[in-house]
């Protein structure tokens, strides 16, 4: 059975309605023609997965996807390195991964549900993952100073153990810092009580970087494809700002930051490697309504309903007579 076969079946999951209009998305920017789109959906899905898991689904088509040995890569490489890019900030880790970065004794006693600690050492063996996503440096500078300067100083909070517990108010007000930067970047896969930190760090010239599309944020599909089409060779993917999303009207902007993917690269053969703690995150947002909204946001910016846009891709992978 084929992803195509799959299709009607789980036309009804919000994943794969998500996933099909950032297709559709990329298609109408000649980032994916039409036969790219009838190579994905001919792969086999995993058979120990079950059609009801579709964020699993998902996973395991963007791994066959990017299976060297399929020779379908579906990515874009860029001709030269935008330079607002040069100065990245790199995927957010969970704080549990930190000693593949840096070394243990680096973050001795710290707390890391408290954001603010940096440093400059890391192991000579860390690197990247082998494709990971960059946002621009001077962005995520921008939108700390933003957050601070939206606090009011002059409110009396005071910090107790139920409050860290819960999620309430802090003393410290840097503490929602995380979920800023989480919202920021669209990571709705970090949900509450994970403690983040972020890589920034200034990437050589010569590194190879692509244009990014829904594929490559699979499974997680808070992915905003710009619809408008740029010169050959360049533009970027947008995140989804998980704060804007839920408080923006239909048709409202919801775009984050600007974000490319790029090849692996060791640390050493960056400069400026910056290893920060971003604190705790306090808030979920990869809730069922948060996906219904980003899907009407889709369909506003498709112009078109998903069901429209289901039979274009049902017409498309599937042969006539199999269709229903």
């Amino acid at each position: 059975m084929t992803f195509a076969e799959l299709l009607p079946r789980l036309q009804g999951r919000l994943h794969w309605r998500l996933f099909i209009c950032n297709l559709k998305l990329a298609m109408n920017r000649g980032l994916l023609k039409p036969a790219d789109i009838q190579k994905i959906f001919q792969l086999q899905p995993d058979p120990t997965i079950l059609e009801s898991d579709s964020h699993s689904l998902l996973g395991n088509l963007q791994r066959q996807i990017h299976d060297p040995r399929l020779q379908l890569l579906l990515r874009h490489p860029l001709p030269d390195l935008p330079a607002e890019f040069q100065d990245g900030i790199t995927t957010v880790i969970n704080a549990d991964d930190r000693e593949y970065y840096v070394h243990p004794n680096d973050f001795s006693g710290h707390d890391f549900d408290l954001p603010g600690r940096a440093v400059r050492r890391f192991k000579s063996t860390a690197q990247t993952r082998e494709f990971f996503w960059v946002a621009p440096r001077a962005l995520f500078e921008l939108a700390i100073q933003e957050f601070h300067a939206q606090q009011d100083p002059t409110t009396d909070v005071k910090r107790t153990d139920t409050a860290k517990e819960e999620g309430g108010p802090m003393d410290d007000r840097r503490l929602a810092i995380a979920d800023r930067i989480r919202d920021l970047l669209g990571l709705v896969h970090h949900g509450r009580k994970v403690q983040l930190m972020a890589i920034s760090l200034r990437v050589p010239a010569a590194q190879r970087t692509c244009l990014p599309t829904v594929i490559e944020a699979l499974p997680n599909l808070r992915f905003l494809q710009s619809h408008s089409k740029p010169p050959p060779g360049t533009g970027c993917g947008y995140t989804v700002d998980l704060q804007k999303l839920e408080t923006q009207a239909l048709g409202e902007a919801i775009a984050g930051a600007p974000e490319l993917v790029m090849e692996r690269v060791l640390l050493r053969d960056c400069d400026e490697v910056e290893v920060v703690t971003l604190g705790v995150t306090r808030k979920d947002r990869a809730t069922l309504r948060a996906s219904r909204r980003f899907l009407d946001q889709m369909e506003y910016i498709l112009r078109l309903k998903f069901s429209e846009v289901l039979d274009e891709f049902l017409a498309l992978v599937q042969p006539s007579g199999s269709r229903t």
